[in-house]
């Protein structure tokens, strides 16, 4: 199994990589101050970053460091009184 392409190269896999730190729905819910059912929703569009654990039909969760990039990335985008496109 490869990392995926957005991951640094690498001779030797981070503990992140190997090992990193997952998030139930409920869980981002709260860290985005966002009902679950939005939560479910944004994963299923493709908004939010998420996995399946076991294929598509296996429990939703998150990995906290992609989240946390989506998040800071989405301040990064947004300007205030600037209509998104």
């Amino acid at each position: 199994m490869s990392a995926p392409s957005n991951w640094p190269a690498s001779s030797e896999p981070s503990i992140l990589a190997i090992n990193p730190a997952l998030l139930r729905p409920n869980d981002v819910a709260r860290k985005l101050s966002v009902s679950r059912a939005w939560v479910y929703d944004a994963a299923r569009t493709g908004r939010i970053p998420s996995v399946r654990l076991g294929g598509e039909d296996g429990p939703l969760r998150f990995i906290e460091a992609d989240i946390d990039q989506w998040l800071a990335e989405a301040r990064a985008a947004w300007h205030p009184g600037r209509r998104a496109s």
